[in-house]
């Protein structure tokens, strides 16, 4: 401690955890906010809960949702219209195959890993002969996703896949998510659409 302890951080002058890059944000329609978040340090999908007492005081809890195969950057939380919470997240490496997960809360305040489901597949890519870290971007998919959830409250993603230069889209059909459509980026058919693309996406839903 080397400044004032009731200033920020306390004083304290030394490097904290390196957490929270790629954060993504949720409201549920009590005010409860739901936080997805990448813990740099941990190589892990991070998740924070802010519940309203009955003072109006916001009160937080954390937890590690998942941790395996360096998951957890670009996350994506949305919140259905009954409050529970869903994360679309990427996977860096799993026995050499990159993925789109999503998990779903089964209820509407989180208190630990086994309140959520199994992660479900929604895009894998082989990571066969890629180099795994570019100068910008890895290699593999599901980075910068964007999500938004339809009228029947399920939810829809579009994502970039690093390795193809290509965007992706798909939404949850009954229990799982539909086949992955291509939408532009090297391959496509359009020629207006081929070519690196799909970097920085974000989506949204007409009426």
């Amino acid at each position: 401690v080397i400044a004032g302890p009731t200033g920020p951080r306390g004083g304290i002058d030394e490097s904290g955890p390196d957490v929270g890059q790629h954060t993504s944000i949720g409201a549920a329609p009590d005010g409860t906010l739901h936080i997805a978040y990448y813990d740099v340090d941990n190589r892990a999908l991070k998740y924070a809960l802010g519940r309203l007492d009955e003072n109006g005081d916001r009160t937080w809890s954390t937890m590690t949702v998942a941790a395996e195969g360096g998951a957890g950057q670009w996350p994506n939380v949305t919140v259905g219209p009954d409050g529970v919470p869903g994360i679309a997240y990427r996977v860096g490496s799993l026995d050499g195959v990159s993925y789109l997960h999503y998990v779903s809360a089964t209820v509407t305040a989180p208190q630990g890993p086994e309140d959520w489901s199994a992660p479900m597949v929604v895009h894998a890519i082989d990571l066969e002969g890629a180099s795994p870290q570019t100068l910008s971007y890895p290699e593999g998919t599901g980075l910068h996703t964007s999500g938004i959830r339809d009228a029947d409250g399920l939810p829809v993603l579009a994502w970039y896949d690093r390795s193809g230069g290509r965007l992706w889209w798909s939404r949850m059909v009954d229990a799982g998510f539909s086949q992955p459509e291509l939408l532009a980026g090297w391959g496509h058919p359009d020629p207006d659409r081929d070519g690196d693309m799909g970097a920085n996406v974000d989506i949204a839903l007409d009426a």
